[in-house]
């Protein structure tokens, strides 16, 4: 998935490590959109994301083949550090198949 695609036409799109930022908080806390407002609205107060992603633009990504398989790599990816020390790593990400 390119990040960095250039746009020259239409309304801006929205920051994907916003999005991905924001689906992360979501899928850990098993929150729907309304539930995660306020801890996506704390993200925002803190630095961590530049805008707010609409609740409409997250169900966009998050039914996007291209977004799931980023997801699914960036969770392979992170629990390659747990290979040494753990046995089993259990995953439980809400709204994703992996």
């Amino acid at each position: 998935m390119d990040l960095n695609e250039q746009q020259l036409t239409g309304r801006p799109k929205a920051n994907v490590k916003d999005i991905l930022k924001s689906l992360l908080i979501m899928s850990y806390h098993c929150f729907s959109y309304r539930r995660a407002m306020s801890d996506i609205e704390k993200l925002k107060e803190d630095g961590l994301i530049t805008s707010k992603p609409a609740m409409t633009t997250l169900n966009k990504y998050v039914h996007d083949a291209q977004f799931q398989s980023l997801i699914k790599t960036l969770i392979e990816y992170l629990s390659l550090s747990f290979v040494d020390v753990e046995d089993c790593v259990i995953w439980i990400v809400h709204g994703f198949l992996i």
